[in-house]
């Protein structure tokens, strides 16, 4: 799996797009077809556009959403969230995926976006990995918080003018 790394980030072509359809967009897709139920929520303003890969950042939501699901409690919640978190610019994106599931075993909490990472259940999945890519690909990250609510997925991206 190869992806333009931070230092070729400007390879990465830059959209300007509306986040807050993105997010919906992503969630019909995951939400046509109920695989466990749960109730979903965005907090993000309508008007909040930023500059990425749209097509790149999509993977990345369903990859997190697809997650989410998989990991959230019965009937549990799954919040998307998203706004600027650099207030010196005005192109810097924050989008969270949080699910009210149990927090991810803090061992392996070292290894979520490695390559080779294994799940609880021994299986191997490479799709954290990619998302870490494709953020460091935009010049960003992405980051695991848990908390007693549940777990929080975090993407931060430095956007484009």
């Amino acid at each position: 799996m190869t992806l333009p790394r931070t230092a070729d980030a400007a390879a990465v072509s830059g959209l300007a797009s509306n986040v807050r359809a993105l997010l919906h967009d992503v969630i019909e897709v995951h939400t046509a077809v109920p695989t466990r139920p749960a109730r979903f929520e965005i907090d993000c303003d309508g008007a909040l556009a930023g500059t990425f890969d749209p097509a790149l950042l999509e993977r990345v939501l369903h990859n997190l959403i697809g997650n989410a699901i998989r990991y959230c409690s019965a009937d549990g919640l799954i919040r998307l969230a998203a706004r600027r978190w650099d207030p010196m610019s005005h192109a810097s994106l924050e989008l969270t995926v949080f699910n009210s599931g149990p927090p991810v075993d803090e061992a392996l909490r070292d290894q979520l976006f490695t390559e080779h990472a294994r799940s609880a259940n021994g299986k191997r999945g490479r799709g954290l990995y990619f998302c870490r890519l494709a953020c460091e690909a935009h010049g960003g990250s992405i980051s695991y918080r848990p908390d007693d609510a549940g777990s929080t997925f975090c993407v931060r991206l430095p956007g484009r003018t």
